[in-house]
């Protein structure tokens, strides 16, 4: 075992109950979330607490720090409106206005992501964390105002440990050690025995990528690779339908066109799939285990329609993707380049589409996901700019060989990711055959430390990085392929025009003497 990460000394418990949950706060912040409580802002233990001044102008502290490392993702507590988004004396700093007389208040930032008047999302990505107080140890102030007078952001933070009766906020006794070996280890990775057992009680939903199907009786991998082999028991185990929920198993079989669809049209159907397991299970917590383009299914369903404390919905406490387009996929990029940039590229495009709905084992080049999994589209972009529904922990899986997603495009922005060794031609589906992948992610089930970094969580982003250049340069090498042949071919009938017309002579003028009489 390797020492590693921050050390949290203990565990105070911050009395809500029955004050906090009969207090004014949901009903006076409204615009926090769908029930009115707001959320961390950063994913840390606190360090300093509020202490209300005797005096408007008097000492004390009108917030609360995070001990976060610089640089850490900060989140919206609440949606809202940007009144301020800049510097101030030298210090970058984000307050939010959430209606209802709520205001919350972010600094000391080391960079800022939204602009004065931008109305935001609860979890819509602020900037990043500097320090909590200028010049002093890497963190994150977080203050709350009430009708314009600082107000403790305790009271107005949700319910951390989800049952609605107490906060358990994570305290660091001493903000001088964090960074430095504590009680927090990271694992060595280490492959997951046959016949493990389940990671935690939780109930699973597998996710599967592009081009799976379930209609001809045999399983996407991910099935057999994802749920049953994390040691979570059948009973306890669903497989998400992108054709919808139907039957015991809540699954109606699919074929690959259904997974060329909307991705937020399947993030809805997830949205109902969960619905009816918390209706089938109540109180259970749920793990979501994806492969490729099913880990982006899940995000957003995560991101864009899931709210902390929603009735109705399980609480997801863990997200697994397995070699999962996060920072989108450069192939679906150069299918945008060649389509719009070049003059047969369409035609060209259209022709492997063809293919594709007779059998061959590529997907839709024209297909709705393919198009939205562009790096640049407007759908990865909106992924980007928030952050996953709060309470839920994700781990990201990549593998170095994959050329369909390249590994550094699996990492996942502000969340824990890792790169295994390469297995196999075929990175892509070698992942979830992978015994150190699927160890990893059973030991993040189950709330082990996370594992140490190793050689590949090094190099196979670099190695990814390159992967993806190539990949890029898809769309301009076929240009320059089609401009050559394309000139080589108005050369040849250039020349067979010039010949006839010597052969039979111009308009005017006269035949050429080889021609004949």
């Amino acid at each position: 075992m390797t020492a590693q990460g921050h050390s949290v000394k203990g565990l105070v418990v911050a009395a809500v109950a029955s004050a906090v949950l009969l207090s004014t706060a949901p009903a006076r912040g409204q615009a926090g979330g769908a029930n009115g409580w707001l959320i961390p802002p950063v994913d840390g233990p606190i360090s300093a607490f509020f202490q209300a001044p005797e005096t408007d102008y008097g000492p004390g502290h009108r917030g609360i720090d995070y001990a976060v490392t610089e640089g850490a993702g900060v989140r919206a507590a609440g949606a809202g409106i940007v009144t301020f988004a800049g510097s101030v004396a030298g210090v970058l700093a984000v307050t939010v206005d959430h209606g209802s007389g709520l205001v919350s208040t972010y600094s000391v930032l080391a960079d800022v992501r939204v602009q004065r008047g931008q109305e935001v999302d609860q979890g819509t990505w602020l900037g990043s964390s500097g320090s909590s107080h200028r010049g002093e140890a890497p963190g994150l102030h977080f203050g709350v105002k009430l009708d314009g007078r600082y107000v403790d952001p305790l009271d107005y933070l949700g319910p951390l440990d989800l049952s609605g009766a107490i906060h358990l906020v994570p305290v660091v006794e001493n903000p001088d050690e964090l960074g430095g070996a504590g009680i927090a280890e990271c694992l060595d990775p280490a492959a997951l025995r046959p016949r493990a057992p389940a990671p935690n009680d939780n109930i699973a939903v597998v996710i599967a990528g592009i081009r799976s199907s379930t209609r001809r009786g045999e399983g996407p991998e991910i099935f057999d690779y994802g749920g049953r082999l994390l040691g979570y028991p059948a009973r306890r185990t669903y497989h998400y339908s992108y054709k919808g929920t139907g039957g015991r198993r809540l699954h109606l079989d699919y074929d690959a066109v259904d997974t060329y669809g909307d991705l937020r049209r399947s993030g809805e159907r997830l949205e109902a799939l969960l619905a009816k397991i918390a209706a089938r299970h109540p109180s259970r917590d749920v793990d979501i285990v994806a492969h490729s383009q099913g880990g982006i299914v899940a995000r957003s369903y995560l991101e864009q329609l899931a709210g902390p404390w929603e009735a109705g919905l399980p609480r997801v406490e863990h997200l697994v993707t397995f070699s999962t387009p996060h920072g989108g996929a450069p192939l679906a990029g150069a299918v945008g380049d060649i389509r719009g940039d070049t003059l047969t590229g369409g035609l060209a495009l259209e022709g492997l589409g063809w293919l594709s709905r007779r059998g061959a084992p590529i997907p839709e080049p024209g297909a709705q996901s393919i198009s939205q999994l562009d790096p640049a589209s407007n759908f990865m972009a909106g992924l980007a700019s928030e952050d996953i529904v709060y309470g839920t922990r994700a781990l990201a899986l990549a593998m170095p060989n994959d050329v369909l997603v390249p590994a550094d495009r699996a990492l996942f922005a502000n969340e824990l990711s890792r790169v295994v060794s390469p297995e196999g031609l075929n990175g892509h589906t070698a992942i979830m055959r992978s015994a150190i992948a699927r160890g990893i992610a059973h030991s993040f089930l189950s709330g082990a430390p996370e594992s140490c970094r190793q050689f590949w969580d090094t190099w196979g982003p670099r190695l990814g990085g390159a992967i993806g250049w190539a990949e890029g340069k898809l769309g301009w090498a076929y240009g320059q392929a089609e401009d050559k042949i394309g000139g080589r071919l108005i050369k040849k009938a250039s020349k067979a025009v010039a010949t006839r017309w010597r052969r039979k002579g111009a308009p005017g003028g006269e035949a050429d003497p080889a021609s004949g009489p």
